[in-house]
């Protein structure tokens, strides 16, 4: 087997528009499997559990992972909370990778089950894992490791280990062995810690390239390094803090608006049960901060309402000036909301 030839194309999830395929060769997934152990750790008894599509680089990694360490998979036809549930109770479940709303709909309606598993890791990623869900999961000992991942890296980037995440819920912890991870400039120039700005990622995980896409590969591709488009910083500790998407940053008036500290502040209320925030085009301050909510079954809320709790916990200029109430938000078959199809509902 020659680790350098193409193990496979998998897609990555189009959250913001068209999917590209992500040329992954054997080489990648190994070392991308054998830092994840080095993270994580492996035990011959270890079960994982996966609820993840396979064509997407979550699911596909946990298969070669398991293959690599000689563990088992249990393996679910997608995700479904009372399935998820049952194996969690029957199974010997040691391991699942789940994003935050699969998590919060596993507390929501199977509460005991996971309290009470042999699960010795949770890994939370797909988006960024809000601070009060990884409490809840804290309060029920559940062994939380919030990651950072991307189908062009083969998965895993940076993850916070159980024993880490208590005391910074929201980070997403060190970058894992053999990955080198900088945070740049538009120069490109290394930036200090706090300061936020694009994530760059090399190291032997990284993709060839993108499927007949010589335009886009070029563009994110730099000598040997990975241009994410994501937004973050390294905290005094050099642990990562994943912020936004570039093209998801809000600039309004001239100041950035990152749409997590937004939608971080609208889930707090009691009302509110998810939201999505994002930019609309706009002639005075070039663009507004927008919002997508999902009230809670049962819960009244109104447009000035959320207004309202917003001006109590934000800057004026980050406050929603739009919000649209919706039933459910539009999701990717890996769970991540279609931001793309979100701004449509309002645009």
């Amino acid at each position: 087997l020659n680790l350098d030839s193409l193990q496979g194309i998998i897609y990555t999830s189009g959250t913001t528009g068209q999917p590209k395929g992500a040329m992954l060769t054997h080489s990648n997934h190994f070392w991308s499997a054998t830092a994840s152990a080095y993270r994580l750790g492996t035990d011959p008894a270890d079960r994982w559990l996966l609820c993840m599509p396979l064509y997407h680089v979550g699911g596909m990694a946990i298969v070669l992972r398991c293959c690599l360490y000689g563990t088992a998979v249990v393996l679910q036809n997608g995700f479904n909370e009372d399935v998820v549930g049952q194996a969690l109770a029957t199974q010997a479940v040691t391991l699942i990778s789940v994003v935050p709303t699969m998590l919060h709909r596993l507390l929501e309606s199977h509460r005991d089950q996971l309290a009470n598993s042999q699960l010795r890791c949770v890994l939370v990623g797909g988006a960024a894992a809000p601070a009060d869900l990884v409490k809840k999961c804290l309060a029920l000992n559940l062994p939380v490791a919030a990651t950072y991942g991307l189908t062009e890296a083969a998965s895993q980037v940076a993850t916070a280990s159980p024993d880490t995440v208590a005391g910074k819920p929201g980070q997403v912890g060190k970058p894992l062995m053999f990955v080198t991870v900088r945070v740049v400039d538009e120069a490109g120039h290394d930036l200090q810690p706090e300061k936020i700005g694009e994530i760059v990622v090399s190291g032997p995980t990284v993709m060839r390239g993108y499927y007949r896409q010589p335009a886009a590969t070029e563009t994110v591709l730099r000598n040997g390094e990975f241009y994410t488009g994501d937004m973050g910083y390294f905290d005094q500790a050099g642990d990562l803090w994943v912020v936004q998407r570039r093209a998801d940053l809000i600039v309004s008036g001239g100041e950035n608006v990152y749409p997590v500290e937004v939608e971080q502040v609208l889930r707090r209320h009691p009302a509110v049960d998810e939201a999505c925030v994002f930019g609309v085009e706009d002639t005075e301050w070039g663009q507004r901060v927008a919002a997508i909510v999902v009230v809670k079954r049962g819960a009244e809320l109104s447009t000035q309402e959320l207004m309202d709790f917003s001006r109590d916990h934000l800057a004026g200029y980050k406050v929603p000036r739009l919000i649209h109430f919706i039933d459910a938000l539009p999701r990717t078959a890996s769970g991540k909301i279609r931001r793309d199809e979100v701004r449509r509902q309002i645009i």
